[in-house]
């Protein structure tokens, strides 16, 4: 039975019903799971969310180590930042993308 890297990071296994396995291709498989987390890189990279956060935002206060194991993760997870998720940080800090500079 196959496992892609975001359900084994979660401790689930793609593929299986009722004790079953079944066949699910792994693209089939990421379309039915939700989107990956900085948590889910954090804990595949065996970091800190905030390192995850200083890799992607502070890299030059990163060990090289630390950037390269963060990086490997998001690589492999196909991480994507969140837009939405973004934007509602930002409003909750009171900065709008317009009023930035």
């Amino acid at each position: 039975m196959k496992t892609d890297s975001l359900s084994a990071i979660r401790g689930k296994s793609v593929g299986s019903y009722k004790g079953r396995a079944t066949m699910m291709s792994e693209e089939s498989a990421e379309q039915n799971s939700r989107m990956c987390t900085v948590r889910d890189v954090a804990r595949l990279a065996e970091v800190s969310t905030a390192t995850v956060s200083r890799v992607m935002n502070y890299p030059g206060i990163v060990s090289v180590e630390a950037q390269k194991s963060v990086r490997d993760a998001m690589s492999q997870l196909r991480y994507r930042p969140n837009a939405h998720a973004a934007e509602l940080g930002r409003a909750n800090r009171g900065v709008s993308k317009r009023n930035r500079n």
